[in-house]
């Protein structure tokens, strides 16, 4: 199979596409064919050894962790997942025809979702949860029935959770406006009788 390797650190000319064997998954691991991968910053980051500390690894080694891909095989001890499920999350060497994978790093691709958007997930994805779980603290709501109570409740206690892009859906310009419509021309349309 095919990986995008690296045998030093260094900038992206370190980058060497090989033929390595293929993995087989161990005892509690899956074996996914990757149909696409997601680019993240850590990437280049571990590339450049900016962070060799925080996650060492033996060199050569496989880069990339964000995957989408279907599941090809099982290893012992494995439930809740079977052949030929869609997935997408994390794996060590993503950027490669096939990866191992421990059933708790994946989840099941919607049906509705591309393989190269559920790619684009795993780590942003992880990243907002964090933000909203760890920094914000936010907290579920109140069950207070009366809705100017609940949002007065919320003003004046509970922090606000910033959601880049929820206020303006349209191309980030304004709400979209009532324009009067202007008549149309044909079936059922009359024009107005003028006095000669």
């Amino acid at each position: 199979m095919k990986a995008a390797r690296i045998h030093a650190y260094g900038h992206s000319d370190q980058v060497q596409l090989e033929d390595i064997a293929m993995p087989s998954p161990g005892a509690g691991e899956v074996l996914v064919r990757i149909h696409a991968v997601g680019i993240n910053p850590i990437d280049w980051k571990i590339r450049e050894v900016l962070l060799a500390k925080a996650a060492p690894r033996a060199l050569p080694f496989t880069l990339g962790q964000d995957f989408a891909g279907k599941v090809i095989s099982l290893g012992e001890d494995v439930a809740g997942v079977e052949a030929s499920d869609t997935v997408y999350g994390f794996a060590n060497g993503a950027y490669a025809e096939y990866a191992v994978v421990s059933p708790s790093m994946i989840a099941s691709r919607p049906r509705t979702v591309h393989y190269k958007t559920a790619a684009a997930l795993p780590t942003p994805g992880l990243t907002a949860l964090q933000i909203v779980r760890d920094a914000v603290q936010a907290q579920q709501g109140s069950d207070d029935p009366d809705p100017r109570r609940r949002r007065q409740r919320r003003l004046d206690r509970d922090p606000a959770v910033p959601v880049p892009g929820s206020a303006r859906g349209r191309h980030g310009g304004e709400p979209r406006r009532s324009l009067p419509q202007r008549p149309r021309r044909g079936r059922g349309y009359r024009l107005p009788h003028r006095a000669v």
